[in-house]
C-alpha cells in the first residue's frame, strides 16, 4: 500500500505498521489493539478524526461540485473493517451464489471489461435479429457518500457479522469529524455528525465502502418487483431463455428491456417497394417497450434513492434500436421517424425531468470505451487517434533517449491505446492508420529510418524482426 496515499491522520502512519509486521511481539500487540474494539464494542477517540482530501476529476477544473472527496482514516481502523467485516462477509455471498451477476465491479475474479462486453452483445444480437432494444445509462451521484449507514448495519447484522463489532463502527461513524487537507495545512474548522443533519456513507478511502455499496446493490437487485421489465434473449433452438435488467459496474448501471420476438414480414403484409419508407413491422410495440423501460428506470431510481443514492437525470440518457424496412432493407429507426420521450422523478421531488435521448448513430462514454448501439467505431477511434496525436507531438519535441522512447511506447502509449480495441472490432486498416502517425515520430527517436519496412518493425525477433508491439496484435491476444 502507498504510505503517501493511506497514512492515518493521528500520525501513525503505515510505515509504522510495516516496521511492526517484522516483528513478532509488535504485531500481537498491534493485532489486540486492533481486535478489542471488535469484541467489546468500544470507538477509540482516534479512530474519529478523519481528513478529507479533495482531488479534481478533471484536470484543472476546480469547482467544489466536481471535485472528489477523499477520506483519510486510521489504518487501523480500515484493517479491521476490511479483515473483521469485508472480506469474511464477501466471500460468505460469492460462495453462496447471493450476488447478482448484473454487478461486476468490486468483487474478485470480475472485470470492468466484462460489464463493457455483455453490453456489445447485447447490442449485436439485438441488430442481428432486428429486435426491438430501449436501453437507459444511469448516472449515480457519489455512491459511497450517500450510503444510508442505518440499512447496511442492520444488514450487516442480518448477515451474522458480531453486534459488538458493528457497535464499534456505528459509534465510529457518529462521532467522526471530518477536516479539509489543503495546500496550506489542515483545517481548524470540522464538520460532524449532527442530530437533524447526519453524515451518511463510510467515505471514499474506507476499506469497507465498496463492499457496503456492493450490499445496497444487492438490496436493490432483490428489491426489483418480479413483474419489472427485462431483456429477454431466447437461444436461436428455442432451448435456452435468458432474462437480465442490464450491466452494472459499481454505481454505473445500464438498464434495458425488449419485446422477446423478433419483427419480421409476414406473408400477408403488404411492402411497398415504390414508396422510400414502407411499413415498419412492430412500430406499434415502441410505446410499450419505452413506457415498460421508463417503468424499470423509475423503481430503480426509487429503490436507489431508499439506500441513500440519487441519480443525476441531467447526465442520464437513453437510446432507442427500432427497425424500417426500406425495399427489403432493415435501417434503425431514427426520433423523427420514431418519436418517444422518457421522463423520471428524482429523489423527492414530483417534477418530470425528460431524459436526453442519443440517436443510435451517436458514440457515448461507457466505463472508459466508446460505444455506438448501431457499432460503428468512429467514437472510439477518434479517441484513439487523438491520444496518438498528443503522444507524437510529445515524442517528437523531446529529448529522450533511444531506451527511453522505447519505454515511452511501450509502457505509457499502448496502455492507453490498448484498453479500448477489445470491446471493438478495428480492422488492421484503422490499426494501421493508428500507428502510422506514432511510428513515424517514434522511429526517429529508435535511431532507425522512418520508412523501415513495417514487416521488419513488427516482425518477431527469430526472423530478424525489431518485434516492436502493433495494436492490432495486441487487440487480438486481448479478445482472447
Amino acid at each position: 500500500m502507498e504510505e503517501r496515499t493511506s497514512s492515518s491522520p493521528s500520525g501513525r502512519h503505515l510505515g509504522h505498521y510495516k516496521v511492526a509486521a517484522a516483528n513478532e511481539q509488535l504485531s500481537i500487540l498491534l493485532s489486540h489493539m486492533m481486535s478489542i474494539p471488535g469484541l467489546t464494542g468500544h470507538s477509540p477517540s482516534r479512530w474519529h478524526h478523519v481528513v478529507d482530501v479533495m482531488l479534481e476529476k478533471k484536470p484543472n477544473d476546480r469547482r467544489v461540485h466536481r471535485l472528489r472527496i477523499i477520506a483519510l482514516q486510521e489504518s487501523d481502523f480500515n484493517q479491521s473493517n476490511r479483515l473483521l467485516i469485508g472480506r469474511p462477509v464477501q466471500h460468505r455471498l460469492e460462495d453462496h451464489g447471493l450476488l447478482p451477476d448484473t454487478q461486476h465491479g468490486s468483487r474478485s475474479a470480475k472485470q470492468c471489461h466484462s460489464a463493457v462486453l455483455n453490453k456489445v452483445l447485447t447490442f449485436e444480437i439485438h441488430r442481428y435479429k432486428k429486435q426491438l432494444l430501449a436501453f437507459i445509462e444511469n448516472d449515480a451521484v457519489g455512491c459511497f457518500d450517500r450510503i444510508a449507514n442505518p440499512l447496511v448495519l442492520i444488514f450487516l447484522h442480518i448477515l451474522g457479522v458480531n453486534a459488538l463489532t458493528l457497535a464499534s463502527l456505528a459509534k465510529t461513524w457518529e462521532s467522526s469529524i471530518h477536516r479539509i487537507r489543503t495546500a496550506y495545512g489542515i483545517s481548524t474548522y470540522h464538520c460532524a455528525n449532527e442530530p437533524g443533519f447526519p453524515l451518511f456513507g463510510p467515505g471514499q478511502g474506507s476499506t469497507i465502502g465498496p463492499f457496503l455499496w456492493l450490499l445496497c446493490f444487492l438490496l436493490i437487485s432483490l428489491s426489483l418487483s418480479a413483474t419489472a421489465p427485462k431483456i429477454t434473449i431466447r437461444c436461436p433452438e428455442n432451448n435456452m431463455i435468458v432474462n437480465y435488467v442490464g450491466e452494472a459496474f459499481v454505481d454505473d448501471t445500464g438498464l434495458g428491456t425488449n419485446e422477446t420476438d423478433s419483427f419480421h414480414h409476414d406473408e400477408d403484409e403488404t411492402v411497398s417497394h415504390d414508396s422510400n419508407y414502407s411499413s415498419s413491422p412492430g412500430r406499434d410495440k415502441i410505446p410499450n417497450v419505452i413506457t415498460n423501460l421508463k417503468r424499470l428506470a423509475q423503481e430503480w431510481e426509487r429503490l436507489l434513492f431508499s439506500t441513500g443514492g440519487a441519480l443525476n437525470l441531467e447526465k442520464c440518457f437513453w437510446f432507442l434500436l427500432a427497425w424500417r424496412w426500406d425495399k427489403g432493407i432493415a435501417k434503425l429507426h431514427t426520433s423523427t421517424t420514431a418519436p418517444g420521450i422518457l421522463s423520471m422523478t428524482s429523489e423527492l421531488s414530483p417534477e418530470q425531468t425528460e431524459i436526453k435521448r442519443i440517436a443510435p448513430t451517436e458514440s457515448y462514454r461507457t466505463l472508459g470505451v466508446h460505444l455506438a448501439p448501431n457499432g460503428s467505431n468512429k467514437g472510439a477511434i477518434s479517441i484513439l487517434k487523438e491520444a496518438a496525436l498528443v503522444y507524437c507531438s510529445r515524442i517528437t519535441s523531446s529529448r529522450l533517449t533511444r531506451k527511453e522512447a522505447l519505454v515511452s511506447y511501450i509502457q505509457y502509449l499502448l496502455p492507453k491505446l490498448r484498453y479500448q480495441p477489445p470491446l471493438l472490432t478495428l480492422s488492421k486498416r484503422d490499426c494501421d492508420k493508428l500507428m502510422s502517425p506514432v511510428l513515424m515520430a517514434l522511429l526517429p527517436k529508435l535511431h532507425l529510418n522512418r520508412h523501415t519496412s513495417r514487416t521488419i518493425i513488427h516482425g518477431p525477433e527469430e526472423l530478424g524482426g525489431l518485434a516492436l508491439p502493433h495494436l492490432f496484435t495486441l487487440q487480438g491476444i486481448d479478445k482472447l
